[in-house]
């Protein structure tokens, strides 16, 4: 019988542990740190890069869910190049746009204009890393949600190893909006 009521409160106890990490989600107050590395190729045209943070995104990857929630833009905190040479956007913190029990939401978002020629670029993002107190935390796969007016295979793709994800305007000359988007898990 002692070993019953043993094994019950492992039982317990193990349920509660998953429970809780199911639950877990942010706090003001966690100090979190995001940051990325990115380079550019092609094209002419500029500003068409954003950052943005959500936590009322409910995670769907379909375009009128991605437009319904709110999105806090946060392109002016990072640095980007103007080149192919790699840049490193630097490590900015997310904590002051953390909300207790919401999910935290990063999006990478292209704006392409229409042009009489090609001159959309190619972005390419990569080592996209979150901290939270100098513990790396996990993300989801990044989905990728197209504007379903864009030109045929115009959008954010996976590319080369690993999570490194571009932007492919294919040489349209038609407007573009593509959305590159990760939950961060706490």
């Amino acid at each position: 019988m002692n070993s019953l009521i043993k094994k019950n409160i492992l039982l317990v106890f193990l349920l509660v542990t998953i429970i809780a990490s199911v639950k877990a989600q942010f706090k003001k107050g966690d100090d979190v740190l995001i940051s990325f590395q990115n380079s550019v190729y092609y094209g002419s045209q500029t500003n068409d890069l954003s950052v943005l943070l959500s936590t009322d995104f409910n995670g769907k990857s379909d375009f009128a869910s991605l437009k319904s929630a709110k999105w806090e833009d946060l392109t002016s905190l990072f640095e980007y190049t103007d080149s192919k040479e790699i840049k490193h956007s630097g490590e900015k913190s997310l904590s002051k746009y953390l909300q207790e029990g919401k999910p935290l939401f990063i999006a990478f978002k292209y704006t392409g204009k229409e042009s009489a020629k090609p001159s959309q670029r190619m972005w390419i993002i990569k080592s996209f890393m979150v901290k939270k107190g100098g513990k790396k935390l996990q993300t989801s796969d990044v989905m990728f949600i197209n504007n379903p007016e864009n030109d045929e295979n115009v959008g954010w793709e996976l590319w080369g190893q690993g999570s490194t994800f571009r932007f492919r305007s294919n040489m349209t000359k038609k407007a573009s909006e593509s959305w590159a988007v990760l939950e961060i898990k706490p």
